[in-house]
């Protein structure tokens, strides 16, 4: 997932996801979301866990995401427009 984005969303729906965990199960959720969108590391939790589940839902989103700014790069470029 390494990339040449700069950043990436989290919509407050995520929260949802993550609400019940404790607060260190909490950042071992960013710590992976992190880790996923800069170096591409898929961080493996429990089979079964509502950590593992959190991460499944908000990488399947941040790939989305990663895909449709792939498509409107490739768009502005056609165009002539930023490419970035």
């Amino acid at each position: 997932m390494a990339g040449q984005q700069k950043g990436f969303l989290l919509y407050l729906d995520n929260y949802e996801l993550i609400e019940d965990l404790s607060t260190e199960e909490k950042g071992e959720w960013i710590d992976a979301v992190f880790l996923y969108k800069r170096d591409g590391v898929i961080t493996e939790f429990p089979k079964g866990t509502l950590l593992k589940t959190a991460f499944k839902v908000t990488k399947s989103q941040l790939d989305r995401d990663f895909n449709a700014w792939g498509e409107n790069v490739k768009k502005e470029q056609r165009q002539g427009g930023r490419a970035d």
